[in-house]
């Protein structure tokens, strides 16, 4: 199932995604374009690099990014105890 179609990453400046190894395997939204010759896995890159300063995403007001997110549990779980933890301390919400 897609949600994007080629357009969308024909028109895209920058492709990424929140694992490379995950939408390689869940994405068909990058796999489909990339089995036909639309997209290259080299010209998708990991949210983490672009966060980390390690690659410049927008390189101008104009620029179509797309970023495809499959979702990482494990990164979930990580959010949920900051925010559980700055709660805490905050003496905010209620326990359940």
């Amino acid at each position: 199932m897609r949600e994007l179609d080629n357009v969308v990453l024909e028109r895209a400046a920058f492709v990424c995604c929140d694992s490379l190894e995950d939408a390689r395997l869940e994405s068909a939204d990058l796999i489909e374009p990339v089995e036909g010759g639309t997209l290259d896995w080299l010209e998708v890159h990991e949210l983490q690099e672009v966060v980390a300063g390690e690659l410049d995403g927008r390189q101008s007001d104009d620029d179509i990014i797309v970023f495809k997110s499959n979702g990482i549990a494990a990164w979930d779980v990580a959010i949920g105890a900051v925010a559980l933890e700055k709660a805490r301390k905050k003496r905010v919400g209620r326990r359940l």
